[in-house]
């Protein structure tokens, strides 16, 4: 598995949004070895924070729906 940059706006308006042509694409990037983005680490604090944030609204949305269904 590699990480593939998203391509440029410009890029997206001209060729148009689609995921086979994002697939496409990513492939070409790969096989080319253009393919220089960084993986995301998952043992960082930052990994962390942002398992905290998404529990919280999670946590949030289903005391919403409770309050809306009394």
């Amino acid at each position: 598995m590699r990480e593939v940059n998203t391509p440029h706006t410009h890029t997206k308006a001209r060729v148009g949004k689609d995921d086979t042509i994002d697939a496409e694409a990513a492939a070409r990037k790969v096989l080319a070895g253009v393919a220089a983005a960084i993986s995301k680490r998952t043992d960082s604090v930052i990994e962390s924070i942002r398992f905290l944030l998404l529990t919280r609204d999670s946590a949030v949305k289903a005391r919403t729906a409770a309050i809306v269904q009394l």
